[in-house]
């Protein structure tokens, strides 16, 4: 019943405020535990290259040689919301709240399981 709900809610746009109630709801936890937003975040303190990659998950990465992650492996690269199912663990990594429990879930366990790799690493929400 509650999926039947969530598909209506989609097919109406109504997603957006509910995103967006999550985001206010996320945001406001992180301020109780005294974590810091990414606006206020100190880039140069982690920073280590000039160059930036932004890693997707589309299915494209599949095309990446040995040399492209060597290439990207040199510079500093931000991994967003699936890379975590990806092998090459990036120097950030941001993921969005999302209307989806469930896959919201497989990210956040991929994450755990990760947790050595991604330890010392800036993860943004």
């Amino acid at each position: 019943m509650i999926d039947w709900i969530k598909n209506k809610i989609y097919k109406t746009g109504l997603y957006i405020p509910y995103d967006r109630f999550k985001t206010t709801k996320l945001r406001g936890e992180m301020k109780m535990d005294e974590k810091q937003s990414a606006v206020n975040y100190s880039w140069s303190n982690h920073k280590t290259s000039d160059t930036l990659y932004v890693l997707g998950s589309g299915l494209s990465v599949m095309d990446f040689k040995a040399k492209d992650w060597e290439e990207v492996s040199r510079h500093d690269s931000f991994g967003f919301n699936g890379w975590v199912f990806h092998d090459f663990i990036p120097t950030y990594y941001g993921i969005e709240p999302m209307a989806n429990e469930k896959v919201f879930a497989w990210y956040i366990k991929a994450l755990q399981e990760k947790s050595e790799s991604y330890k010392n690493m800036p993860i943004f929400v």
